[in-house]
């Protein structure tokens, strides 16, 4: 049934390949049949009629994929290979690599690895197939169909984008497949090949470490590579780099300089300025490509598309020569997926010869925050004047409260009263990126300048993050279900620990009335262990899991950290707390054996008076 099964999907993506001219992403030819626009370089004129080509083949298009390749590369779902070790680690465990796995087990492993968010593999594979998988099937699914589906649209889309590269034809191909004849089985040989010397040889050349995952390495390849071969669409400081014979002739030809970058495998760049912090050291063209489509390929998706104006990407590579600012370029993605609207705002900057690097460090404190933080990017884009649909115009904690009702107001007002210090840090927050939209890149740049301290907070302790983004997703109505309701739930069983997460938090905003946008960062060198309590009692909240909330406080062993007696030096009313704490968790006859070496510690510290009577009242 199975075989019949993938005779019968084959058969369809076959007939689906053919009429849209491949599967998976976007093939990287986009440049065919383009004018390319002629920079002014003196090279003698320009007829400029050719394009790129993917991967340096002659002709249109790569030629659909055949029955007999697709059944091929689907050999691939049903056995112990690096497609399927990749797809699904834990259903491959136990067998060795050619033997055959469980395939409905690799395919429920999948789908469970989506529907939780953890599809970064998937996603780069088959972001396609990804998309459109319904993962309510979980759990009952009789015949595997996502697993066909994202080998084929990776399939096709890595012999389209790289089918200059996969063959035996060249270095990498005679390195990587070298019995291979065709881009298909090339794909196919190495998933089934065990990595050897070689293979890490060569997917170290393109950029990727871990060789158990050459597929996954071979689609960044394609990506930055489909990325790049748009800049080498015009005589430009890159292409004139990469390919000076082709940029030096009469007639200059996209095409001829792919070919002449893949030609020149194995040689010695000697880049220097922007182009030498651009191209990884040692680059030969072909590396340097991709590193060029990795980094600027951002930039000319901003700027619509294809190839960048000359004068635009001269510039932008006399601001890489400045040190940090490659640094800089690299939050570009970042920013853009999180704050949409400041897209145009940056395009018109580039396009008008704005200084594009000093808005971008401006802006640095977001990228950090915003991957914390990732609802703030949606609040910020509504105030900048993009798309915020459903956030009140004026965003302060009461609005946003006026919007809830039923379970979500109640989870939200139950977890403030155990935590109040967390409405000032919401309402803090919200103050800092509400801003006049008039001219959306100052209103960014000033939020960011607002929220550098507190993402250097960030920084340190990550997981304020992890309460602090349900918080606000449920406040502005983005959260996916009710994800405060472990926290709130266990609070209302162990409410010292919303007492003890309330006073961290207020010392570390520098005590009532303070602003946690200006943290007391020194506390957290005065009292290390702070962190370790933070992460505890969020981590234990968020989970809903009571003995979590012990993170931070006791060891591997069940033991008290002994250098706990630095943070109740520095904090003494956390002592009680942590007390209250373990009597709460543990009963009064275990946390008093615990609490003993702290006392003993504390006893010679004057100003502790106070506490020590509290926790030696807890041993009494």
């Amino acid at each position: 049934m199975l075989r019949l099964f993938k005779s019968i999907l084959v058969m369809s993506l076959i007939a689906t390949l053919a009429a849209c001219g491949g599967g998976g992403g976007s093939s990287p030819n986009d440049l065919q049949n383009q004018e390319t626009p002629n920079n002014g370089t003196d090279t003698g004129g320009t007829d400029n009629t050719d394009t790129t080509d993917n991967g340096g083949d002659d002709g249109d298009s790569t030629p659909p994929m055949t029955e007999e390749q697709a059944q091929q590369l689907l050999t691939l779902v049903d056995t112990n290979n690096q497609f399927t070790v990749s797809v699904c680690p834990q259903a491959v465990l136990g067998t060795q690599l050619g033997g055959a796995i469980d395939v409905l087990a690799c395919e429920n492993e999948a789908l469970t690895n989506i529907s939780l968010g953890n599809d970064n593999v998937l996603g780069l594979l088959c972001a396609d197939t990804v998309a459109a998988t319904d993962t309510d099937l979980l759990g009952s699914v009789t015949e595997p169909t996502f697993l066909q589906n994202c080998l084929m649209e990776s399939g096709a889309y890595l012999a389209d984008t790289l089918s200059g590269l996969l063959n035996n034809g060249g270095a990498i191909g005679q390195q990587l497949c070298p019995t291979s004849e065709d881009p298909v089985t090339c794909i196919v040989e190495v998933a089934n090949t065990v990595p050897d010397s070689t293979l890490k040889g060569v997917l170290g050349y393109l950029g990727c470490d871990d060789a158990l995952n050459p597929q996954v390495c071979l689609s960044q390849v394609a990506d930055n590579l489909s990325q790049g071969e748009p800049l080498l669409g015009t005589v430009n400081a890159l292409s004139m780099a990469l390919c000076p014979i082709a940029t030096g002739a009469d007639s200059y030809q996209p095409q001829d300089c792919l070919t002449e970058v893949l030609g020149g495998v194995g040689s010695i760049l000697n880049l220097t300025g922007g182009l030498g912090e651009l191209c990884p050291e040692g680059a030969d063209p072909f590396t340097c490509l991709l590193a060029a489509g990795d980094n600027l390929g951002p930039i000319s998706d901003l700027l619509g598309g294809g190839p960048i104006d000359p004068a635009i990407l001269t510039d932008l590579l006399g601001g890489l020569a400045q040190p940090g600012n490659m640094d800089l370029l690299q939050t570009l993605p970042t920013l853009l997926s999180k704050i949409p609207v400041l897209g145009p705002q940056l395009a018109d900057q580039l396009a008008n010869g704005g200084d594009f690097f000093g808005s971008l460090q401006d802006l640095q404190s977001l990228p950090a925050l915003l991957t914390q933080i990732p609802v703030l990017g949606d609040i910020l884009n509504g105030a900048a004047g993009g798309d915020a649909p459903g956030l009140p115009s004026d965003l302060s904690l009461e609005t946003l409260l006026a919007g809830l009702s039923g379970d979500q107001l109640n989870t939200v007002t139950d977890m403030l009263a155990q935590v109040p210090v967390l409405g000032d840090v919401v309402n803090q927050l919200l103050g800092a990126v509400s801003c006049e939209a008039a001219n959306p890149l100052d209103c960014l740049t000033a939020s960011a300048g607002q929220l550098q301290q507190f993402s250097d907070l960030l920084t340190q302790v990550p997981v304020l993050g992890d309460i602090l983004n349900p918080l606000l997703a449920t406040l502005t109505g983005a959260a996916d279900g009710n994800p405060l309701a472990p926290a709130t739930d266990l609070l209302s069983q162990i409410p010292v620990a919303g007492d003890l997460l309330n006073q961290v938090l207020t010392a570390l905003q520098g005590g009532a009335g303070g602003d946690l946008l200006s943290p007391d960062l020194a506390l957290l060198d005065q009292a290390p262990d702070l962190q370790g309590l933070l992460e505890g009692l969020v981590n234990g909240l968020m989970s809903g899991d009571p003995s979590a909330l012990l993170g931070g406080i006791t060891d591997s062993n069940g033991n008290l950290l002994t250098s706990l007696s630095s943070l109740v030096a520095s904090l003494p009313v956390v002592g009680d707390l942590i007390g209250d704490l373990l009597v709460t968790l543990l009963g009064e006859a275990q946390a008093s054996s615990l609490l003993a070496p702290l006392t003993d510690a504390l006893a010679d510290i004057p100003v502790l008076g106070p506490v020590l009577d509290g926790l030696l009242g807890l041993l009494g």
